[in-house]
């Protein structure tokens, strides 16, 4: 039996609340982030090198 069991993004699915929520943070500034801070797509967090 291994410790960890691990799901893949196709076995979770969010629903109700949590679901709405992330859309909400989608349709948002998280969603639109490069729009508000251009220098973002260059950042070392998502694969840029600064």
């Amino acid at each position: 039996m291994n410790k960890w069991n691990f799901y893949t993004t196709d076995e979770i699915k969010p629903a109700g609340w949590l679901k709405k929520q992330l859309e909400i943070q989608a349709e948002g500034l998280s969603g639109n982030l490069d729009r508000i801070w251009p220098d973002i797509k260059d950042s070392a967090w998502i694969g840029g090198n600064k």
